[in-house]
């Protein structure tokens, strides 16, 4: 897997636009749910500030649809892609089996590329494995003004900290298999409709391999990001925290500026995907203003 991928910023907002077309184009393949497709809410010229949202394994865009309105409010360009093989119509496609990390690496830096081209200063805003981007792009370009993982799936609780490397190799050299997000409830349609029931082991051990990268390289190199910021949930009922914590301590360490650490209160409860509204038990009330404050830095709610 190739970490430096080559960049080629977009020069206007139009060369922008085009390319947001050519992605546009793909959402329009009959395979691909409707509900589901980029997102992209545009001023109609180049704003002072811009966004990028990247959703998580095994989600769509439409996670975003509510919160992405909410940047578009105050003042940013948004654009919320969609990841190869997410968002299909069939919630049971096999099409994951054909991820690689360096997919989600290139499409990462593609649309960063895009980015440029919307905006004069760029936030990158990721949940889940697109927290795991999110934290590679800070690692990666300088043309970032913020980074902000939220809640980065860098190691998961169902398997023990310490052998999170191993069992993302031996995901690779074992045959791939789909397994249910939810073995009691398996393919019952349960919102979000958006998102499928199942994930591929080879799909996770990618963005996973990607994230154990970037925790090792941060004990070395400063991210190339102005400022970053993670955002964690302490009752995240998948993902562990503990290489989160650590990569902020190595950046810390190293003296880079801008490094933040925002951590929900545990008394709240929130889900692992406290971003879509389509989740049961949400509490988008609480969460986007906070987000949104911290983000943009202009007050929305008392954190």
């Amino acid at each position: 897997m190739n970490n430096n991928t080559s960049t080629s910023p977009a020069q206007s907002y139009a060369d922008a636009v085009r390319r947001i077309e050519a992605l546009q184009a793909l959402d329009n393949a009959p395979e691909v749910d409707p509900r589901s497709a980029m997102i992209f809410l545009s001023h109609g010229a180049r704003t002072e500030r811009a966004i990028l949202l990247l959703h998580g394994y095994t989600s769509s865009p439409r996670c975003y649809i509510k919160l992405a309105a909410e940047f578009f409010q105050v003042g940013y360009n948004v654009l919320v892609p969609r990841f190869p093989y997410h968002g299909m119509k069939d919630r049971m496609t096999t099409a994951l089996a054909n991820q690689t990390g360096q997919e989600l690496l290139s499409f990462t830096n593609s649309a960063m590329d895009i980015m440029q081209g919307l905006g004069e200063q760029v936030t990158v805003a990721g949940l889940s494995m697109g927290g795991v981007l999110t934290l590679w792009a800070a690692t990666h370009r300088d043309d970032i003004s913020l980074a902000c993982a939220i809640a980065p799936a860098l190691a998961f609780h169902a398997i023990p900290l310490a052998l999170t490397a191993v069992a993302a190799q031996s995901f690779l050299l074992l045959p791939d298999q789909f397994r249910w997000w939810d073995e009691k409830t398996r393919d019952e349609p349960l919102p979000p409709l958006h998102a499928y029931p199942r994930y591929a082991t080879h799909g996770l051990a990618q963005f996973v391999r990607i994230g154990l990268k970037i925790r090792g390289n941060s004990r070395h190199t400063p991210p190339r990001a102005g400022s970053v910021l993670m955002v964690l949930n302490p009752t995240d009922e998948h993902v562990n925290n503990a290489y989160a914590h650590e990569i902020v301590e190595h950046w810390n360490a190293l003296g880079a500026p801008g490094i933040r650490l925002y951590e929900f209160d545990a008394h709240y409860k929130l889900k692992h995907d406290l971003i879509d509204p389509d989740q049961a038990d949400q509490q988008t009330d609480l969460v986007y203003p906070i987000l949104l404050e911290l983000i943009t830095g202009k007050p929305q709610h008392t954190l």
